[in-house]
């Protein structure tokens, strides 16, 4: 919170409450709709997707219920370390190995940071629109993409060419492996699919924290939205405050000074924080207790004492 004491010191609190009681009413609850269908929802449904590709079937209720539970737990943790309570209720409860389970998260994160480098790059595109700089854009794209594709095919066919990676401290070469095997036997499809997911989930944090920003009467560029916003989130997730509190805000004021005053802009971060990372932790906070349970409860002994 120390971050937080700085900003206060140049401003009062009372100029922030000011700003903050001006905020569309309409905006502010349609970014309350979009972050609790987001985070609680379409989240649950992407991983649910993701356990699928990777052998395990849940429902969607269970998916939610796991999310919910968890988010609090990810939340206070830095670097997303709470993510390993969802690998050990995997493995309670549907006797999903660890590789699985870490597996998937390190694929879902995968697939957030392509989505989050495709709107860095939309963002770039737009700032510099030319027909030659799209042309150029796509073509390098669909290089990657290539490369990408027939490198992890050869990967998956010629395991030997990875086996360097056994003497690394941190042993990844088993996750690695695994990522590459469902990569392989998803096919181009269901990778869309999942990367559609992906995309929709960046997006719809982006356009909270623009609409958040023309509640305030701030006019910000969007494309600038697209390239500031995953950075900020990148350097929120740094174990600097928790829940990124005041990291946050400051990356906004930096990112964004030339948009706003002082007071604006931190207001503008406060409201993005609270619509968008704490009220779904706050809702979550119900499930938490019950999922902490099952954590310390296998599926048999859960069973016997009900």
């Amino acid at each position: 919170m120390g971050i937080f004491f700085v900003l206060f010191s140049k401003i009062k609190i009372e100029e922030v409450i000011g700003v903050l009681g001006h905020v569309k009413p309409a905006l502010f609850f349609l970014a309350v709709f979009i972050s609790i269908a987001n985070n609680i929802f379409l989240s649950s449904d992407k991983w649910r997707r993701i356990l699928h590709v990777f052998g395990r079937d849940i429902t969607l209720k269970e998916a939610i219920f796991m999310k919910m539970g968890s988010d609090p737990i990810i939340s206070i943790l830095p670097m997303r370390a709470g993510e390993l309570t969802r690998v050990v209720y995997l493995r309670q409860w549907h006797n999903f190995s660890f590789l699985k389970g870490f597996s998937s998260i390190f694929f879902e994160l995968g697939l957030n940071f392509l989505a989050v480098l495709f709107f860095i790059s939309v963002g770039h595109l737009i700032l510099n629109f030319s027909l030659i700089s799209i042309i150029s854009y796509i073509c390098f794209l669909s290089l990657i993409l290539f490369i990408t594709r027939k490198i992890l095919f050869k990967l998956r066919m010629k395991e030997e060419l990875i086996n360097s990676i056994r003497g690394s401290r941190i042993n990844i070469y088993n996750y690695l492996r695994e990522i590459i095997y469902v990569y392989n036997k998803i096919g181009n499809r269901r990778l869309l699919t999942l990367f559609i997911y992906s995309t929709v989930f960046i997006a719809s944090e982006l356009a909270n924290f623009y609409i958040l920003s023309e509640g305030l009467d701030l006019s910000i560029p969007y494309p600038l939205v697209f390239i500031f916003i995953p950075l900020t989130t990148v350097i929120t997730s740094l174990p600097i405050t928790l829940f990124g509190l005041g990291t946050r805000e400051a990356a906004i004021i930096f990112f964004f000074s030339k948009y706003g005053s002082l007071k604006q802009l931190l207001s503008l971060g406060i409201l993005y924080s609270s619509v968008e990372y704490l009220l779904p932790v706050v809702i979550s906070l119900v499930y938490t207790k019950p999922f902490i349970d099952r954590l310390v409860t296998t599926k048999e002994d859960f069973g016997n004492l009900t």
